[in-house]
């Protein structure tokens, strides 16, 4: 009998590895959602901010030293008692430099916290559908579990789009920050003084973005529709906090409910500017005098008070759970 030739050939090329292919889904989805302008501008804006946030902390940093020209410049514009006021906080910060600095990054990284919180918003609607909500409409999902891939891996690479976007939103402007921050300052020691804030914007920001991500995730899987997406996390957002605030008036745990309440309320835990507030006061007589009653006057979410760590945290967790049940029941039925 003949031997049958079809021609085949044995495939010899180089196998690319499951990192590498996790990889390619990341930097397709990464590619689609920075093709919009809008995107870009958010990612902008938290960049501007954050170069206010630099200029305060150079700001503070020239009133460590007596023969600043900010220091000159005050006793010149507003004569001399503006000038040993001036110096009377040089020497504060000079005597309490543990307690200044590490409180300056605090309040000015709690800022960018709360601009992140926002930019997140707007960007994640932008993307949300790009996650999985496209892929199952043009059943691209089948494609990719027909593959060498398993639905694991499908979930890894699209949660680093999320996070990497999101990491431009909340890390890489808090490590920014800190470097150029204690850069510019006039001692290096600000670099050890500030460390423990560095460590708390850290952690704020690794829990937003996995809180964030988890949610953004599940709620593109539950859409069958790229619009519908968006409508969910616009509709999760705002509802969640009109329901929080109705159901904080019944228990105060009900406020974590809402989304940006939980995150808002671990940030605040973490970063403790009420302790903060405290201890300017109490070092320094006249910023109690003078200043004693602007807290009243913050906005509301600066009012938040003594928060435990963990009741956000919890809830924060709950969602996260919820997230990744639906994400596992979503993907497993496609």
């Amino acid at each position: 009998m003949a031997s049958l030739n079809n021609g085949y050939t044995r495939w010899s090329g180089e196998s690319t590895g499951i990192w590498q292919r996790r990889w390619v889904i990341t930097q397709t989805g990464l590619s689609l959602c920075f093709k919009q302008k809008v995107l870009r501008a958010i990612i902008f804006l938290v960049f501007s901010t954050t170069l206010f946030q630099l200029a305060i902390i150079l700001f503070a940093g020239q009133l460590t030293s007596p023969d600043s020209r900010l220091i000159v410049f005050f006793g010149n514009a507003f004569g001399e008692d503006a000038l040993r006021a001036a110096n009377g906080m040089a020497s504060w910060v000079l005597l309490y430099p543990e307690v200044v600095v590490d409180g300056l990054f605090r309040v000015v990284f709690f800022q960018l916290a709360y601009t992140s919180t926002f930019a997140s918003f707007f960007a994640i609607a932008l993307f949300i559908a790009k996650l999985i909500t496209h892929d199952i409409a043009s059943q691209a999902i089948v494609i990719y579990n027909s593959k060498a891939l398993t639905r694991f891996d499908y979930f890894l690479g699209k949660l680093g789009i999320v996070a990497i976007i999101l990491s431009l939103i909340w890390i890489v402007p808090v490590l920014f920050l800190w470097v150029v921050g204690n850069l510019v300052s006039p001692d290096w020691s600000f670099f050890i003084h500030s460390f423990k804030a560095l460590l708390r914007a850290l952690l704020v920001a690794v829990v937003a973005i996995v809180s964030l991500s988890f949610l953004s995730m599940a709620l593109s899987a539950l859409a069958r529709k790229t619009s519908f997406a968006v409508s969910l996390w616009i509709m999760l957002w705002i509802f969640s906090g009109l329901i929080g605030g109705a159901a904080q008036l019944v228990h105060p745990f009900g406020g974590y409910v809402s989304v940006p309440y939980a995150l808002k309320s671990f940030a605040w835990a973490v970063y403790r500017l009420d302790e903060v507030w405290n201890n300017a006061a109490s070092m320094l007589p006249f910023f109690g005098m003078f200043f004693g009653n602007a807290p009243s006057e913050f906005p509301s979410e600066w009012q938040l008070g003594p928060t435990s760590v963990w009741q956000p945290l919890f809830f924060l967790g709950l969602f996260v759970g919820l997230s990744a049940f639906i994400l596992n029941r979503r993907i497993r039925s496609e």
